[in-house]
């Protein structure tokens, strides 16, 4: 990563539920961040844009950043204590679409199904797909 030329770099573990991104020349997207760009970029994903977004939420060690987004979208956000257990009565009541926590794991919730891992990094591309394909390199390990 660090002596290409690439825009993007993704790295997963052997599931795909938790992963790491990596900007130009290396640098390092912590958790706390990688989901609130998700959340930030809702507007460009064709699900959120017909639905909504219906609520935010991280774990209590999980930075911050998510909290700004949903203030700054209008939604609500949760805080809850680590383990995905957590989330679990927030997606049941209808009133989580994205949540993320500290160990490099993000949830994007759709009406029918769960987008873990591999598709929330898609989601986190999808304001540069354009451009991106066109201008940099991307790297997935």
């Amino acid at each position: 990563m660090k002596e290409g030329d690439f825009g993007f770099g993704a790295a997963f573990d052997g599931d795909g539920d938790r992963n790491m991104v990596l900007g130009h020349k290396a640098f390092f997207v912590t958790p706390s961040d990688s989901v609130a760009v998700i959340a930030d970029n809702t507007d460009y994903i064709p699900y959120f844009k017909k639905h909504g977004v219906k609520g935010l939420a991280r774990s209590m060690p999980t930075g911050c950043a998510i909290d700004r987004v949903a203030q700054k979208k209008g939604v609500e956000v949760f805080e809850v204590p680590t383990g995905w257990k957590y989330f679990g009565n927030l997606m049941d009541a209808g009133r989580l679409s994205i949540c993320g926590e500290e160990s490099f794991g993000q949830l994007v919730l759709t009406s029918t199904h769960l987008e873990i891992g591999v598709l929330a990094k898609a989601f986190q591309l999808a304001p540069m797909l354009p451009g991106l394909f066109l201008y940099s390199k991307i790297l997935f390990i």
